[in-house]
């Protein structure tokens, strides 16, 4: 005996290696476009001729992995004949009901079972997922228990390669144990199910099939499943259980466990009319000992019943319908503390937008402090909602005055069919920077004069909150020719350039009356926050100067001077010409203008670049070795006379910074990106447009990680530890 055994795992051994050989040989046939889910029941066929109700309760189990609305597909082996599966099949195949028949004579045959063929159906199941391309999630049921011979401990350790396999996939293996208190088998399938994150689930009673459909449909559902009945029948039928179905539903799934074998459920619309088992377009049903599935294809929207035919004992009613509405929350997260907010959903069905009739929609708000408030969502263009019958329902929410999570529950209810559907979704409230603006003269100002005309602050929970100021957006209406100009002066900068608080010094063009009106509009809880703030009406007099009088200048007569007689040159007379005195030359104001305008540029310039501020700091690698001094930096002469305070990253030599430019300002340095370069990262973050370094910044790209110093590191003294 021993012996055999031996050469029976050697034979599962070598199995198993053909099958790895198979999956990695180019000419596997597996479909890796396939996105089907795919199941395969892999049975140990004489623990199942020796449950008593094991035949019926796999049959069961056929109906429910063959009915799942995913469109998965069944596959079945046993060990009397790995290599001659049956399938894939769904019940909504043709033939489905000849091949559960041909199961069942396959179950009930007898059997040319050898102790160690668990091995090989358990690699044929593999082989087919593998075959037909099986998705991540397809899973392998293995059922067995029982009175066997089984080493389990050498099976154990036979299998654990092909198991270690079949999770590399994704594939999941499920044990299914046929005969209760048996710990050897339960100890095996745990084995071998607890490396692909399976688990292990009883099947030796109609008690254990609800369940274990309870998991099957869960896990594959897409849309909801929902409990409608659950009683013990002594001596009474059960005459009436509610089922609801939704207006929309497409297809819906209805599961009927039962405790005995005998008696039969029977479906009534909620037109009253007794649903027939099965007329191939709108109802489909499989039956076995202790389980009914009625698929209904369009049902009639309302409720439905169910009673039952001579059934005793427990039983229960599960529907699982593939819902067509999606209940979507829109409102954004973090939601401002202290002041209103709008809470926006809508019903989605297929990703878009549904406009429904007769559905009301609520929401159940609970805060951090445990306390719920329900509200009602309008779609009726009142209470927050912006145009009625659009598909969006809203309502204005009061101030949160609590910081902190916020779980809320979304209904929608359709009127009429006592039915509705629930989605859950959390919420965050926190306090958000708020924008003052406090005005100082706004009246009489003068065209061509800058004057302070009030101060901009911003606060975060009663504190400072500094900005950029390019975070101010500002408007600007007008009734002059020309605009004024308005220039924000921060009270005081940090050293990343932004500040709190700033006045605001308004210069007008022309006399007139202008409105300002500003807004903060900032990236903050990972969302775009914009605040308005009022406007503020500016009005500009006229200059009251005395008008210039324009008085003609007198002119003094003067003699004309005496001209002497020309001399006598021919018997022609020679008309005298009368020489005026010449004028008193004026001062040359233009060409004074023209060279102050000339010169005052140049001057700037000369100023410009003899205060320009040098380059300074030093780039570090990962090991502490200096790459870069910038303020000794060998650059050509053109570029350190007209760049002085611009270095450009190929100067610097190092793979990566081609694309970036550092510019060296009195009170920060900028990195700027232009053109194609590799991804580089500063302080964590990629670099998009531009970023502030100082002390101590990283610089990452290419895989290796810089750092910027304003001065190098101090140098440890020899002989330090």
């Amino acid at each position: 005996m021993r012996r055999a055994r031996l050469v029976s795992i050697g034979s599962a051994v070598i199995a198993v290696l053909l099958g790895w050989l198979a999956a990695s040989s180019p000419a596997a046939f597996a479909d890796t476009d396939s996105t089907q889910g795919l199941d395969v029941i892999v049975v140990d066929s004489s623990s199942v001729r020796e449950a008593e109700q094991a035949i019926p309760l796999t049959l069961s189990l056929i109906g429910l992995l063959a009915t799942q609305q995913d469109g998965s597909k069944v596959v079945f082996i046993d060990t009397d004949g790995p290599g001659e599966a049956i399938g894939p099949f769904a019940a909504s195949d043709s033939d489905f009901a000849s091949i559960r028949s041909e199961i069942l004579a396959r179950l009930g045959a007898d059997s040319s079972y050898e102790p160690q063929s668990i091995v090989e159906a358990l690699d044929e199941a593999r082989s087919t997922l593998s075959t037909y391309g099986a998705p991540a999630g397809s899973s392998i049921y293995v059922a067995l228990g029982g009175g066997n011979d089984f080493a389990f401990d050498e099976l154990s350790y036979t299998v654990a390669p092909l198991v270690n396999r079949i999770a590399t996939h994704g594939w999941t293996v499920k044990g299914l144990s046929l005969h209760a208190g048996d710990q050897r088998s339960a100890q095996f399938l745990d084995a071998i199910s607890r490396p692909t994150g399976g688990g292990v689930f009883s099947l030796s009673s109609g008690d254990d099939l609800k369940p274990l459909g309870d998991h099957i449909i869960g896990f594959g559902a897409a849309g909801s499943v929902e409990e409608f009945a659950s009683k013990t029948l002594v001596d009474a039928p059960l005459t009436s259980s509610r089922i609801p179905i939704m207006p929309g539903t497409e297809e819906t799934t209805l599961y009927f466990y039962k405790e005995s074998p005998g008696g039969s459920f029977q479906l009534v619309n909620p037109l009253g009319e007794l649903v027939p088992n099965v007329d191939g377009v709108t109802s489909q049903v499989v039956e076995s000992d202790n389980l009914a599935i009625w698929r209904l294809v369009n049902p009639v929207a309302g409720n439905w019943k169910v009673e039952t035919v001579e059934v005793e004992g427990r039983i229960s009613v599960w529907g699982h319908a593939a819902d067509q509405y999606d209940l979507i929350l829109r409102t954004l997260s973090p939601m401002p503390t202290g002041e209103p907010n709008t809470l926006l959903a809508y019903l989605a069905q297929d990703g878009r937008t549904a406009v429904l009739k007769g559905v009301r929609m609520f929401a159940n708000i609970t805060s951090p402090d445990s306390s719920t408030t329900s509200y009602e969502l309008f779609d009726n263009g009142t209470r927050g909602d912006s145009k009625a019958g659009d598909g969006y329902y809203s309502v204005i929410l009061p101030p949160l005055d609590m910081a902190g999570s916020y779980a809320v529950t979304l209904n929608a209810r359709w009127l009429g069919f006592n039915y509705e559907i629930a989605s859950n979704h959390a919420l965050e409230a926190r306090p958000f920077p708020a924008f003052h603006v406090e005005t100082g003269q706004v009246r009489d100002l003068v065209p061509g004069e800058a004057t302070n005309i009030g101060t901009v602050s911003v606060h975060l929970d009663g504190g400072p909150y500094s900005i950029d100021p390019s975070d101010i957006e500002i408007g600007l209406a007008t009734s002059t020719e020309k605009s004024g100009m308005l220039e924000l002066v921060p009270h005081r900068l940090y050293g990343d350039g932004s500040a709190w608080q700033f006045d605001m010094l308004f210069t007008p063009s022309d006399f007139g009356s202008e409105t300002l009106q500003f807004s903060l509009s900032i990236e903050y809880g990972g969302r775009t926050f914009t605040e308005p703030s009022s406007s503020i009406a500016i009005s500009t007099v006229a200059s009251e100067s005395p008008p210039v009088s324009i008085v003609p200048a007198a002119v003094e007569s003067q003699p004309a001077p005496a001209v002497p007689a020309p001399a006598a040159a021919s018997n022609v007379p020679v008309a005298g010409v009368a020489v005026p005195p010449a004028p008193q030359a004026a001062f040359p104001w233009l060409v004074v203008a023209i060279l102050v305008a000339v010169a005052v540029p140049i001057a700037a310039g000369v100023v410009y670049f003899l205060t320009r501020p040098k380059p300074y700091g030093y780039i570090y690698t990962e090991s502490d070795d200096e790459l870069v001094d910038f303020s000794n930096l060998e650059r050509h002469p053109i570029f350190r006379f007209f760049y002085r305070g611009l270095i450009r990253g190929s100067e610097l030599n190092i793979p990566g910074f081609e694309g970036l430019v550092f510019h060296f300002m009195k009170d920060r340095i900028d990195v700027k990106s232009f053109g194609e370069h590799s991804t580089v990262r500063v302080n964590n973050q990629p670099l998009i447009d531009s970023a502030t370094i100082s002390d101590k910044t990283w610089i990452g790209t290419e895989g290796k990680l810089y750092t910027f110093l304003n001065s190098p590191p101090p140098v440890e003294p020899a002989g330090a530890d």
